[in-house]
């Protein structure tokens, strides 16, 4: 029997690699710059990441689509683990940018060619699946004192690595959805927040297997009155123990604990181990209580 014990939790701090990737290209339709595959930019920053687009003077036109990728390395997570709940929090860094149209953000997953670097070939690296709530544009943090923070679903918290790396790129739903913004001359749509304070907070639990419960004994035949110590070996790191003794006394509940015999007989002990995970009972193990004569 496997169960699970209560719940941890994992702060882990954004790959330190921050910035944008973007398709910069003048006055091309929205499509182009959404659907591109080519290499074509990245910028690093050791403060800032932005998810913008910017318009052109021709109607229609764009000239710069920049994505926001986020990288954690989540692999002090343990395989066996079930994550509860995940928030991925943000903070700003300065005014945001809305000239194209109202919108919200919401994150997606990403596949860089290497864990915890951005480079330009990473541009088309992302999936259309959202991984966390929407959050309006009016919602976004925009100074250095305000966050938000992005709740991952269901999707999103069964997208987060337990053994490697967790990447997720920040994106407007426009780019998300393939839908072309509202058209404005020359203007700029977007947000901007401080990479180095971008951090994601993980509840899980691991899973715990019952005990398989075990155990020894200093004797198993002792003439009246006498003692008998018995020792615990079970697995899977028991809590807590109930040992029957067969003598009608009351039951022990130490891990490793003594009992004295005070009638002849044969009697049976018992051992329940417990955890989280459950129970496990041994078998009866005997010992016989003699007088000083050898009998019952």
């Amino acid at each position: 029997m496997v169960s699970t014990v209560s719940a941890d939790t994992l702060i882990v701090y954004a790959s330190p690699n921050y910035g944008s990737i973007y398709y910069s290209i003048w006055g091309k339709d929205y499509s182009v710059f959404r659907n591109y595959t080519g290499t074509s930019g990245v910028t690093v920053d050791s403060y800032t990441s932005s998810s913008q687009l910017f318009s052109t003077s021709t109607t229609n036109k764009f000239s710069d689509l920049y994505r926001a990728p986020i990288q954690f390395n989540t692999s002090t997570l343990t395989s066996g683990s079930t994550i509860s709940s995940a928030i991925l929090t943000i903070t700003g860094i300065s005014g945001n940018i809305n000239g194209l149209g109202v919108t919200n953000y919401s994150l997606t997953s990403y596949s860089p060619a290497t864990n915890g670097t951005n480079v330009a070939g990473d541009y088309d690296a992302w999936g259309s699946t959202r991984l966390s709530d929407n959050i309006a544009f009016a919602d976004m943090p925009n100074t250095r004192t305000t966050i938000n923070n992005f709740t991952l679903n269901t999707d999103g918290r069964a997208y987060i690595s337990k053994v490697a790396w967790t990447n997720f790129m920040l994106r407007d739903n426009f780019d998300i959805d393939n839908s072309v913004p509202v058209w404005a001359s020359s203007k700029n749509s977007g947000i901007f927040f401080g990479g180095e304070r971008t951090f994601m907070t993980i509840v899980y639990s691991n899973a715990v297997s019952a005990p398989v419960a075990s155990f020894t004994c200093t004797k198993n035949f002792i003439r009246i009155p006498n003692s008998v110590t018995c020792t615990d070996s079970s697995t899977n790191t028991p809590t807590s123990w109930e040992w029957s003794w067969g003598d009608g006394t009351a039951n022990s509940t130490t891990q490793n604990p003594s009992h004295q015999y005070l009638k002849r007989g044969k009697w049976d002990i018992v051992m329940t181990a417990t955890n989280a995970g459950g129970s496990s009972t041994t078998s009866a193990t005997s010992v016989k209580v003699v007088g000083y004569e050898n009998y019952y």
